[in-house]
C-alpha cells in the first residue's frame, strides 16, 4: 500500500509521464501562488487584514478571507512543496544551475546543494519524526482547501452571472 501511495504521489501511476505531469502541475501551481500573492497584496495600510480572520459576517467575504488567511499563513511552504515538484519532474536545470555556481566541478562541495537538500527534506517532512510526518498529512489538506475556497468564489463572481445570463436569453428567445 505504501510503495502504491508513493508511486502515485511520485509519478500519478503514470511512469515517466506521471512524473512529467506532476512537474508542469508544480509549475502551475508556482504560477497560482505568486499571481495569488499579487492579488492578496492590499497596499501598505492594509495588508494586515489578510493575516487574520474576522467572524464571518457573509459567507462569500468570510469564504474570500479564508481563501486569504490560508494562502498567506502556508505560502512558502506551498512554494517549496511546488518548487521541489519540478525538481524533482525535471531536475538537469536545478542541477546546471548548481553546477554554474561551482568553481571546481571535481569536489563534493557544491554551492546550494545544502539549500536543495533542505527542500527536499520539507517537501516529504523528514525531520521532527512521527509528529511531523503527521502534521504534514495535515498541512497537505491546504491545496485542497485553497481549491475548494478559490472555486467557490469563481463561481459566485464568474459562473453563476454567465448562467443566469444564459438562462435569462433562453427565458427571452422562448
Amino acid at each position: 500500500v505504501v510503495e502504491w501511495l508513493v508511486d502515485l504521489h511520485d509519478n500519478l501511476l503514470a511512469g515517466t509521464t506521471g512524473r512529467t505531469v506532476n512537474g508542469f502541475g508544480g509549475l502551475l501551481t508556482t504560477v497560482l501562488l505568486m499571481t495569488g500573492a499579487v492579488i492578496w497584496w492590499q497596499g501598505k495600510a492594509r495588508w494586515h487584514h489578510g493575516l487574520k480572520l474576522q467572524p464571518p459576517v457573509r459567507s462569500r467575504r468570510f469564504v474570500w478571507q479564508l481563501h486569504s488567511f490560508i494562502g498567506f499563513w502556508a505560502f512558502a511552504l506551498l512554494l517549496s512543496w511546488a518548487l521541489t515538484a519540478v525538481y524533482f519532474a525535471f531536475p538537469e536545470p536545478f542541477e546546471r544551475t548548481i553546477d554554474r555556481f561551482d568553481s571546481d566541478l571535481n569536489d563534493a562541495e557544491r554551492p546550494g546543494e545544502a539549500l536543495l537538500l533542505w527542500l527536499i527534506q520539507l517537501h516529504f517532512g523528514r525531520f521532527g519524526g512521527l509528529p511531523i510526518r503527521v502534521l504534514w498529512v495535515v498541512l497537505g489538506l491546504l491545496p485542497a482547501a485553497l481549491f475548494a475556497t478559490g472555486f467557490y468564489m469563481w463561481w459566485g463572481r464568474v459562473l453563476r452571472p454567465r448562467l443566469a445570463r444564459l438562462r435569462k436569453t433562453r427565458v427571452d428567445d422562448a
